[in-house]
C-alpha cells in the first residue's frame, strides 16, 4: 500500500498545513538535516571555525548570511552583536582536524558530515536528535539506500511530518500503516495534489503548493542526503559494524 492511499481525508490539516494564503511560506516540519539553502555542504565550514577559534573575523562574500546560517549548526552563536565558536563547534574542528578533514576536499564530505552528526547528536542543538529519531522511523519502513536515491520522498516526509493544532499528523499515520513513500512516482504525487481543495481565491490546490515546496526543496537536495547518509552511517556503526564497510557502495554527492 502506498502513502497516498492513507493521506485521504486529511483536508483540513493540508489547509492549515499551507495557509493561510496562496503566497505564504509553507514550511518544514521536522527536519533531517540542519542545512540552509545557500550552504548545503560543510567543505567551507572548517576555515570559518577556524578563524573564529583564535577570535578572528569571517570576510569576504555575504559574512552575514554565512554566520547565520552555521548558527542554524550549532557550530556558531551570537553574543551580542558578535558571532563565537560554540563548544560544539570546537569539538567538531577538533575531531575534524585529528582526521586530516579540515579542508575543502568534497571527497572527504561525509567524514565531516558523520563527525558534525555525532557531535550534534551528543550536545547539539534538538534537530540533531530529532533528525536522528525520524531518520530511524524512515529506515524500519525503507532501507536506507532507497532514500538515498529519491530526494524528493526525503523532504515530502519533512513537511507530512508537521502536527497541526488538533493533533493530526499525516507522518504518524504513514508510519504506523507502514506505507510505502519512496515508491510513488512524479505523476502519482501530481495527480494526488490536483486531487485536493483549493481554497477560495486560490490558484492552485492546497496539494500543490506543498508538493511545489517540497520539489524546490529538493532541487538543493546534497545536504540533505549527505546529512542522512551520515546519520545512518552512525547508527550503522552503533550497531556494530565496521566504519570501512559502511559507505562502501554509497554514492555520494557533492556540491
Amino acid at each position: 500500500m502506498d502513502a497516498l492511499k492513507v493521506l485521504n481525508g486529511f483536508s483540513s490539516w493540508l489547509v492549515e498545513r499551507t495557509g493561510p494564503n496562496e503566497n505564504s511560506p509553507t514550511r518544514q516540519g521536522i527536519k533531517l538535516d540542519v542545512f540552509a539553502t545557500s550552504m548545503r555542504v560543510t567543505k567551507q565550514i572548517p576555515a570559518n571555525l577556524e578563524i573564529l577559534a583564535v577570535g578572528g573575523s569571517l570576510t569576504g562574500g555575504d559574512v552575514v548570511q554565512r554566520l547565520t546560517d552555521l548558527a542554524g549548526t550549532g557550530l556558531v552563536e551570537r553574543v551580542n552583536a558578535s558571532y563565537i565558536i560554540t563548544d560544539m563547534g570546537r569539538a567538531v574542528l577538533g575531531r575534524w582536524q585529528a582526521l586530516n578533514v579540515s579542508d575543502e576536499d568534497p571527497a572527504k564530505e561525509l567524514v565531516r558530515q558523520a563527525v558534525l552528526v555525532d557531535e550534534g547528536i551528543r550536545g547539539g542543538p534538538p534537530v540533531y536528535r530529532a533528525a536522528r529519531d525520524f531518520w530511524k522511523n524512515l529506515v524500519e519502513i525503507h532501507p536506507a539506500e532507497q532514500w538515498f536515491a529519491n530526494p524528493l520522498a526525503l523532504y515530502l516526509v519533512s513537511y507530512l511530518n508537521f502536527t497541526d493544532g488538533r493533533g493530526y499528523n499525516p507522518w504518524t499515520v504513514i508510519q504506523l500503516s507502514g506505507a510505502s513513500v519512496v515508491d510513488i512516482t512524479d505523476a502519482q504525487w501530481e495527480a494526488w495534489a490536483d486531487s485536493t481543495g483549493t481554497p477560495l481565491g486560490w490558484t492552485r490546490t492546497t496539494g500543490m503548493k506543498m508538493l511545489q515546496a517540497a520539489r524546490g526543496a529538493a532541487t538543493r537536495y546534497v545536504g540533505r542526503v549527505n546529512f542522512c547518509m551520515a546519520l545512518e552511517a552512525r547508527r550503522r556503526v552503533l550497531r556494530g559494524e565496521l566504519v570501512s564497510a559502511v559507505a562502501l557502495n554509497w554514492i555520494v554527492p557533492h556540491a
